[in-house]
């Protein structure tokens, strides 16, 4: 769609102002594109903010988060967000299309605008200015390109953000990579500031990665071409897609999920080279369309435990271990022996898939 059609409603929002909502534990990508809408509203004088649910746990995102001086505001509750929306004009969603499905944002909330490029049911996206490309590679993409429509040449630092945010969506542009990504990215870095750039990528891996990297390995199972690991209780979620990539890397391997428990909730990594694979479906079958999502090559999601997460216990782990084990196998059509399933977990786990 065109960058004028957004502009107009961005214009509306001129009284009380824009409320931008990225996806939870929002990513290079989504960070990117949350500054970047801001960046526009800015040019046509409308003050903005962004808000985001969950953390910012990597520690590359967390320092560009901190070199940029962005200034993003965390919600921890739904209400939160709701008195937000009570007092502002307009209401963005960036990374995410469907009201509380991977964002803070409220179930019957109807974004005024809705910009992402992972897979979703059309048919549940209402919004008044749309834009959901599934075969782009990174929402900074999109977002560069309406800057260039718009004539807004980004500073440094939002250029450096953009073209970080491409890079890492696309896998340094190995994985769903269109010309336009492309095009975005050769365009992005002149103005990119280097040495910024430098200090982002160039950070040591924390002790908890390398834990968490070290128990996806320890408690890996293969079936076939599939790898699932559990790695039992974490903080950093952003600890699994590392986990992800690496056990990708194991000969005859084309398909992981890596898992762990994050306070009361069950996070979830996919990685895929296997062109028969659509990991955003195959993890929507598994564990249900409001849990799961992503691209096909590249997938997450999140499982909410209520009172399970809070219990650390071998019992517990071993429940949920072979609670999604079932459930991720079963749906990729991989054969495994009958185990017995507490019911109630089982019934938990059935209650979030639907």
């Amino acid at each position: 769609r065109s960058a004028f059609q957004l502009v107009s409603v961005i214009k509306a929002a001129t009284s009380r102002g824009l409320a931008i909502f990225l996806q939870d534990n929002p990513d290079p990508d989504s960070i990117a594109s949350g500054l970047a809408l801001k960046r526009i509203a800015e040019k046509y004088e409308v003050k903005s903010d962004i808000y985001y649910g969950g953390n910012i746990g990597y520690q590359q995102n967390k320092t560009l988060v901190s070199l940029l001086k962005a200034d993003l505001i965390r919600l921890k509750t739904t209400d939160e967000a709701q008195e937000i929306i009570d007092t502002i004009d307009k209401i963005a969603l960036i990374e995410a299309s469907i009201p509380s499905k991977n964002n803070i944002l409220p179930v019957n909330t109807i974004p005024n605008i809705i910009i992402d490029h992972h897979q979703t049911d059309f048919r549940l996206v209402k919004g008044e200015f749309v834009e959901i490309l599934p075969k782009i590679g990174a929402t900074s993409t999109i977002m560069t390109r309406y800057m260039r429509q718009l004539g807004i040449v980004p500073d440094p630092s939002l250029a450096t953000a953009l073209r970080y945010g491409i890079r890492v969506d696309t896998g340094g542009f190995t994985r769903n990579t269109t010309t336009e990504d492309l095009e975005a990215s050769a365009y992005l870095s002149p103005l990119v500031d280097v040495g910024l750039l430098k200090q982002i990528e160039n950070l040591p891996m924390s002790t908890e990665t390398l834990d968490i990297i070290g128990k996806a390995i320890q408690n890996r199972e293969v079936r076939g071409s599939y790898l699932l690991s559990f790695v039992e209780y974490i903080t950093d979620r952003d600890a699994l897609p590392q986990a992800a990539e690496l056990m990708l890397q194991l000969e005859g391997v084309s398909t992981v999920l890596v898992f762990g428990i994050d306070e009361n909730k069950v996070q979830l990594s996919a990685r895929s080279i296997d062109s028969s694979v659509n990991l955003a479906l195959l993890l929507q079958k598994a564990f249900g369309f409001m849990n799961a999502g992503g691209h096909a090559t590249m997938a997450a999601g999140s499982i909410d435990l209520g009172t399970f997460g809070n219990i650390n216990n071998k019992a517990l782990l071993r429940v949920i271990y072979d609670t999604l084990r079932k459930k991720f196998f079963s749906a990729a059509g991989v054969d495994i022996e009958k185990q017995e399933v507490p019911k109630k977990l089982e019934l938990i786990i059935n209650n979030c898939a639907r």
